[in-house]
């Protein structure tokens, strides 16, 4: 997972809204505690009709390939899928290797399909 060094990570902290003392709302960083469990991909025929999934999201294994093709960053991902775990693109990378094999992150021609 490419990480610009400058870049914060939105994957270890995350936003709550509270009132302030005279009753004007107010925004606070919190960061995230690490989940007791760790992400990993999973098929479920009762979530997303059995496509690979981040386990405990609905978020697919495929949705997070694609951006990592694209060359997003983690931050852009964690943005557009806030209910990811922090390890869940970690899970998904991992998933790939195995399921996809050494070359999944190259891009894949217009007009192809993969196998």
């Amino acid at each position: 997972m490419d990480r610009d060094s400058s870049e914060p990570s939105l994957s270890k902290w995350q936003a709550k809204a509270y009132l302030g003392s005279e009753g004007d709302p107010m925004m606070v960083a919190l960061k995230k505690g690490p989940s007791p469990v760790r992400s990993e991909v999973i098929r479920d025929p009762s979530v997303m009709s059995g496509d690979p999934v981040v386990r405990g999201t609905r978020v697919p294994a495929m949705t997070i390939v694609a951006y990592l093709r694209a060359g997003r960053t983690s931050r852009e991902i964690f943005e557009d899928y806030p209910t990811l775990p922090v390890d869940g693109i970690d899970a998904v990378v991992a998933w790939a290797d195995e399921e996809l094999g050494p070359d999944w992150r190259d891009p894949v021609p217009a007009g192809h399909a993969r196998p």
